[in-house]
């Protein structure tokens, strides 16, 4: 089988060569594909729900072959814990009277019992779990609306073929990439991005309804990536200061986002008692872990009672200490190179951006698009950890830079031959969406997974519980990192650190099998007795990873 890579290399010269020297039988093809793509890019509405549809129906139908993903790092079990809240009717949980057995990364057992997460992302998966029954499918659904909030972003800028173009590049991120096939979110901040930057063109012409969608994006994203969402809205909020709103559009823009704002405060003060005390800096108080960004200095290091939020201390205070080594640069340039390429199918898509990024920096429309990603990249580069979704308030001014870039490189005359741009419009975009596939069709046809799994070791020992008289109590004893059969978990890159068992729901009480930690016999015993009519098991996943044990 021929390697990724080579195949890779093959069609990006395919591309090259077919658009300097080609093919004179293939010119009317192009020209049917052209005349295709504006046939279907005359219905705008259409497009947005075409889009939408493609990116449901296609992951639905995957379904049979990849299944729903299951859970596995510390921030998914914070997300699904702030659904299951969400889904209760609740905007926090009490404090357990039991919480030290329950302490876990990244959720706080007081003032409340919640994550520290801010609430965009939970609150997605809780309407996938109220309306199908289900967490992942508020992912699904948010995925769907991406794609469609992408679209009519660009149709704002862009003549609407080209607008068509750049929604399909974004398809194999909407459907294959952890955006869908996780619980980490990506999608609910880039749904708040397309909506800033879609509707400011929008308000230019004088509509009041893109004071909403503004406000509403903004909104989006203080619920979700509030420090890269403000980046991205900052310009966006400087190019508004400096055009005429009328009364309408101001009143449009300025009551959804103080109805945001009393939101976010209100939650805020059921979670921590505090309207400007967010739950994240409430984590960081009980739980003073290293500084996310490399320009500050690490706090004094303290000794955690759980061995998993100690291991999540010592990989955090290893990143930091990564990010001030004078390579950390050169390493985090080559991850935006590859998450540039996961946004739009290939990072060679940038090079039609870079070579026309004078002209679209004098096109006002574009320039606040380019500040954003400027000031995206720069976070990068202070932030010790930087994932696909902390890049996901930027995806559109970056799609919107991409689908310039190939605009003008159509129009650029090539000497001696004129049709050079044409073609390069045309076989880049494709070539950038075969090399986007490759590695979901491989998976596919292999049989194995679109997204890595974990070993399923937790989901595993639940569905053996199920089949036992419960409900059940199981204590969780961790001997130590150094005996951990690796083997078990392939998803090394995220070990040991992302590797919990107790992870439990909003109503804890209520849940078939509790997950504690085991504190020693005689603090078991309270527990023990608080869940007397609960059967107890006993799990050391690195001594026997496949069994529980009757206690």
């Amino acid at each position: 089988m021929v390697p990724g890579s080579i195949l890779r290399a093959g069609i990006w010269l395919l591309a090259t060569a077919l658009a300097y020297w080609p093919l004179p039988f293939l010119e009317p093809l192009r020209e049917c594909a052209e005349a295709a793509l504006r046939t279907l890019a005359r219905r705008p509405i259409w497009c947005c729900a075409g889009a939408a549809l493609a990116v449901l129906l296609v992951r639905a139908v995957l379904l049979f072959a990849s299944g729903i993903p299951q859970p596995f790092v510390h921030d998914e079990y914070g997300y699904l814990l702030q659904a299951d809240t969400f889904a209760s009717g609740r905007l926090t949980n009490p404090t357990h009277p039991m919480a030290e057995f329950f302490e876990t990364p990244y959720i706080f057992q007081s003032p409340s019992y919640n994550a520290k997460f801010p609430p965009g992302q939970g609150l997605v998966l809780a309407l996938g779990q109220v309306l199908f029954g289900h967490a992942w499918y508020g992912v699904w659904l948010s995925c769907g609306a991406l794609a469609a909030a992408l679209c009519w972003a660009l149709q704002g800028y862009f003549r609407p073929t080209l607008a068509l173009v750049g929604t399909i590049l974004i398809l194999p991120l909407c459907i294959f990439s952890n955006w869908m096939n996780s619980y980490w979110g990506g999608a609910v901040a880039g749904i708040g991005g397309a909506l800033v930057f879609g509707a400011l063109p929008r308000l230019r012409s004088g509509s009041a309804y893109a004071g909403v969608l503004l406000a509403a994006g903004a909104i989006l994203l203080l619920l979700t990536r509030p420090f890269e969402g403000a980046l991205v809205l900052a310009p966006a909020l400087v190019v508004i200061l400096f055009h005429r709103l009328n009364w309408r559009q101001w009143t449009a823009l300025t009551v959804p986002a103080l109805a945001g704002l009393a939101f976010w405060g209100y939650y805020n003060a059921r979670v921590t008692g505090d309207p400007l005390h967010m739950p994240y800096a409430e984590y960081e108080v009980q739980y003073p872990m290293t500084s996310h960004f490399n320009v500050l200095p690490q706090p004094p290091r303290k000794d955690f009672d759980r061995l998993s939020i100690a291991w999540v201390d010592q990989w955090e205070r290893e990143a930091w200490n990564e990010a001030r080594r004078p390579g950390f640069a050169m390493q985090r340039l080559r991850d935006l190179w590859a998450r540039a390429g996961t946004f739009v199918g290939s990072a060679m898509l940038l090079t039609p951006m870079f070579w026309f990024a004078a002209k679209w920096w004098r096109d006002r429309n574009l320039r606040a698009a380019g500040v954003a990603v400027v000031l995206s990249v720069w976070a990068a580069f202070v932030e010790v950890l930087y994932f696909d979704h902390y890049a996901a308030p930027a995806l559109a001014p970056l799609l919107m830079l991409v689908v310039a870039g190939l605009g003008y490189l159509r129009q650029y005359q090539f000497s001696p031959s004129r049709t050079v741009g044409a073609w390069l419009a045309c076989t880049l975009p494709a070539a950038a969406l075969a090399t986007a596939l490759i590695g979901p069709v491989a998976a596919l046809l292999a049989g194995a997974p679109l997204i890595p799994a974990p070993s399923g070791a937790r989901e595993y020992l639940e569905n053996l519980l199920a089949e036992e008289y419960g409900p059940h109590l199981v204590f969780v004893r961790r001997t130590g990192a150094g005996a951990i059969n690796w083997a078990l978990y392939p998803r090394v890159e995220f070990a040991p650190v992302q590797i919990e068992f107790v992870h439990n729901g909003a109503n804890i009480d209520q849940q078939f099998v509790v997950w504690a930690h085991d504190l020693g016999e005689k603090q078991n015993q309270r527990l023990r007795e608080y869940y007397k009519d609960r059967r107890v098991w006993t799990y050391d996943p690195e001594v026997d990873p496949g069994r529980l044990h009757v206690k």
